[in-house]
């Protein structure tokens, strides 16, 4: 028909994983997890929304549902660095949150060959600090569960490759304390990450 115009179709929004790097974007897609242990810790978490969609409170994280988890389990407190204030640091960017280890099971104290509570994250992981930064930053900006696969940098031990998942918490309880500014600001902001770990071998 003449003088007919056709207006292109909008541009699709940018998904909100497009900037990770490739292998988060694998991670952000839970449907691609197949470790049955990985699977399991996800159904439980899920099991502790409250609506589709919401992250859980720590308060609904009973460790006594997840016994035999508890072992490869590791504990994180989201946390401002300590030069930006609460409401910078709940924005999610890199250079303001930093991790502490609140808890750690057996099986990875024993791996690691040492105490990991109370260590920050790049106590914790070294020169690889940088990269876990990025894939922590992630489940906070994005307030949703996020898988990784890496491979181990020690070769005196007989795992070289292993699954994490990543799971973030509130903690609303916290939001009126002193020493958490940014929940103040925020309370509905990521402030635990729980991960459980899955060796896989070479």
């Amino acid at each position: 028909m003449t003088g007919e115009t056709h207006n292109p179709a909008p541009a699709a929004a940018p998904a909100l994983t497009d900037d990770l790097p490739a292998g988060l974007r694998r991670g952000a897609d839970l449907s691609q997890l197949a470790d049955p242990r990985l699977v399991r810790t996800l159904t439980w978490w899920r099991g502790l929304q409250d609506a589709p969609g919401q992250i859980p409170d720590r308060i609904r994280l009973d460790p006594t549902q997840i016994p035999d988890l508890l072992a490869y389990a590791i504990l994180w407190d989201v946390l401002p660095a300590p030069d930006h204030d609460g409401e910078a640091a709940s924005s999610g960017t890199g250079d303001r949150l930093r991790y502490r280890c609140r808890l750690a099971g057996t099986m990875l104290n024993d791996f690691y060959g040492r105490e990991a509570r109370g260590q920050w994250l790049h106590e914790q992981y070294g020169d690889e600090s940088a990269a876990m930064q990025v894939e922590y930053d992630a489940v906070v900006r994005l307030r949703r569960p996020l898988w990784t696969e890496h491979r181990m940098s020690w070769a005196d031990k007989p795992f070289y490759r292993y699954l994490r998942l990543m799971l973030p918490f509130t903690h609303r309880a916290a939001a009126g304390r002193s020493d958490q500014p940014a929940l103040r600001h925020d309370p509905d902001r990521v402030a635990l990450i729980f991960n459980v770990i899955s060796f896989i071998g070479e």
